[in-house]
């Protein structure tokens, strides 16, 4: 929730933000739900479009890696929307959002890989709508009968294509809010009185055989209840794709352990899979999303700030036009990885090798990077990164109420306590 609340500060105000800012303004709707980093506000679904267009529009969001998909930026603006139109407490508020990532987490593992290898979609979309209309259902104490209404209707508004991997653009920037607006916009229809098929998961007509070539529905109940998806999710370092999060680690690990200087490097190989090799190795990418999709771009940044810190945002909205800078992208060379491969077939691990000029070769796998559950960031980590990262948008004294009531929350009477602060002029 902190990281989430982050992002849509910091994204509040970019140029693809502002633009569907202004869409939607223009649109007007019953003023009931707050539009983060704006003084307006706006109806629930389009607020979660906007909260949600706002903190996936940095690429720098949370992710299931298994899943391949953002279940934070599409759940948190579902339920923040959701619960101030019907002003829920912060432990309602929670319940809404395992349930929207569970949801969200395990539909997405039984299509992928092949869901985005296959077909192309990008799941956060296609998949996000389900988390979604989960969350909005829980908050609206749906039965299982309401509540399978919703994901069927739901269903009928899964979409999202991948091809900004190869061409940039700026649609993925709206993608989870569209994913929320959707599935909010489900959920109202449903407790409306409006049906949908009960099974449109599973059957031959449904989600699973339409969305993918291969699928196992198992995954959607196998340990159910036991093992929480929304503990599975990682949270991202470097402001850039999950699959360059592995590399960067890697380069920053090698030269800080090994003190090697650049200008000493001669080489620098990422074995990895397949896959990540032909979509994320664009040399010369045009705009700041391909940039942050791109592993040879964002190392020849990494290299040339001394690799000793994180990427930020801020590092691939710069335009670096120079030869020095080019050289070490150019260094950079993909190696098919089968061992990485096998371990990750989507490919968002790696190993690195670094060889210097003078021969000698210092290797290191990343298999989880630093953000992962298994290498988290500490509570105390992610309130500096909110701190640092807010200064321009709230004053200290609007950080320590956001971050108290978010450390309070399942103690909050109604969630517009929370929401109330983030309300900027």
């Amino acid at each position: 929730m902190i990281d989430f609340l982050r992002l849509a500060v910091m994204g509040s105000r970019l140029p693809w933000s502002i633009q569907a800012h202004d869409v939607v303004e223009d649109l007007g709707g019953k003023e009931e739900c707050t539009v983060i980093g704006h003084p307006n506000i706006t109806n629930s679904p389009n607020a979660a479009f906007l909260n949600g267009v706002f903190s996936h529009g940095l690429e720098w969001d949370d992710i299931h890696s298994p899943a391949i998909l953002h279940p934070g930026v599409v759940v948190f603006p579902t339920a923040l929307a959701m619960g101030e139109k019907f002003n829920i407490n912060g432990e309602t508020f929670i319940t809404a959002c395992v349930a929207g990532y569970e949801a969200m987490v395990r539909i997405g593992l039984v299509v992928q890989p092949s869901h985005f290898v296959d077909r192309g979609f990008h799941a956060t979309a296609s998949i996000g709508v389900f988390g979604s209309v989960v969350t909005a259902g829980k908050i609206l104490n749906f039965d299982s009968e309401k509540m399978s209404h919703a994901i069927g209707l739901a269903a009928s508004y899964a979409s999202g294509l991948a091809e900004f991997f190869l061409q940039g653009s700026t649609i993925k920037r709206i993608h989870a809010g569209k994913a929320a607006h959707s599935g909010i916009l489900s959920a109202l229809l449903a407790k409306s009185g409006i049906t949908a098929p009960y099974n449109i998961l599973e059957t031959d007509l449904g989600f699973f055989k339409g969305y993918s070539d291969s699928y196992d529905s198992n995954k959607l109940i196998e340990n159910l209840g036991k093992n929480l998806k929304i503990m599975e999710i990682a949270v991202k370092s470097h402001g850039s794709g999950r699959h360059l999060q592995s590399p960067l680690d890697g380069v920053i690990s090698l030269v800080t352990k090994h003190n090697i200087k650049i200008d000493s490097i001669e080489e620098i190989r990422v074995g990895t899979a397949q896959i990540t090799i032909d979509r994320l190795f664009d040399y010369e990418p045009n705009d700041v999303m391909e940039r942050q999709l791109s592993i040879p771009y964002a190392i020849g940044i990494v290299l040339s700030k001394g690799a000793k810190d994180y990427l930020e945002f801020v590092d691939f909205e710069k335009n670096i036009e120079n030869e020095a800078f080019f050289n070490l992208v150019n260094k950079v060379k993909p190696v098919v990885d089968m061992e990485m491969a096998e371990f990750a077939p989507q490919g968002h691990v790696s190993r690195i090798t670094i060889k210097l000029k003078d021969q000698k070769e210092f290797t290191e796998a990343i298999i989880n990077p630093k953000g992962n559950p298994e290498n988290p960031f500490t509570t105390d980590e992610l309130e500096k990164r909110f701190r640092k990262h807010t200064t321009t948008f709230l004053s200290e004294d609007k950080k320590d109420l956001i971050l108290t009531n978010v450390s309070k929350l399942e103690n909050i009477k109604n969630i517009n306590e929370l929401t109330y602060d983030l309300r900027i002029k």
